[in-house]
């Protein structure tokens, strides 16, 4: 027969037992828990301060664009730049299609189309080509229209063979990846009697911009188009201020 004290002593093992099962977790199984939640704590902090950095890089980037469609844009430019001494050299434009290699803000390529029938604006930055794209969109009449704009690399025209008649480049040449064999293939872009038009900064140039690397002497472009299969119809290092121009022929391939 089960007595009082038994059925007490019992008793009081079971209310033990109890206790210790509602209790929360082990230190063990606390400190993982916490650990778990100081992870993802530092995860988040660390997901919000990228999300941070990439908002900043974000509007510093479209903050030196900015700056460059001020400089690219800048009414000063027209004094120094002469556009309109380049833009004969490539005459006549009346039925032709004129490629403008290295087009930045268009400031050569809607010059061209009022005088053009096709004007290409070949890009390696698509900032450029959609700030000309936006400015098309601003403009009234048939010029617009007649720009098409192209995204591509520094080691690729982006032209097809036999599509140009004109080839303007710009402030450029210095970006060219092996330049020699990129003017070599840029030969087969041109239609019969088809042209080319350099112009880049004298090296001891005042005028070029802190954003532009270090140009290419006339003397060096000269040779290089020689090498590339050119014949030189014109060398010009007194007309502009800042630059020189040269005026070269495909030779047939």
């Amino acid at each position: 027969m089960v007595s009082i004290q038994h059925i007490l002593f019992y008793a009081f093992f079971a209310s033990i037992f109890l206790l210790n099962a509602c209790k929360p977790g082990s230190d063990k199984e606390n400190n993982q828990t916490q650990s778990f939640r100081e992870k993802e704590n530092v995860a988040d902090s660390a997901t919000s301060r990228s999300n941070e950095k990439d908002k900043e890089d974000l509007s510093e980037k479209v903050s030196d664009f900015d700056e460059l469609i001020k400089e690219y844009e800048n009414p000063e430019r027209e004094e120094w730049q002469n556009p309109g001494f380049i833009l004969e050299k490539l005459e006549p434009l009346d039925g032709k299609t004129v490629a403008d290699i290295g087009a930045g803000t268009g400031y050569f390529t809607f010059r061209l189309a009022r005088r053009a029938k096709k004007v290409i604006a070949v890009e390696i930055d698509e900032q450029f080509l959609e700030y000309i794209e936006d400015q098309k969109l601003r403009q009234n009449g048939t010029t617009p229209h007649k720009i098409e704009t192209r995204l591509t690399t520094t080691d690729d025209s982006g032209l097809n063979d036999n599509e140009a008649d004109r080839i303007l480049m710009v402030n450029v040449y210095s970006y060219i990846d092996n330049r020699v064999e990129y003017m070599t293939r840029l030969r087969e872009k041109f239609k019969r009697d088809g042209f080319l038009v350099v112009v880049d900064y004298k090296e001891s140039s005042e005028g070029r911009s802190a954003t532009e690397i270090s140009p290419v002497s006339i003397k060096e472009v000269q040779q290089e188009l020689i090498d590339a299969g050119y014949k030189i119809v014109e060398i010009d290092n007194e007309s502009l201020k800042y630059q020189y121009l040269l005026v070269a022929q495909p030779g047939v391939q």
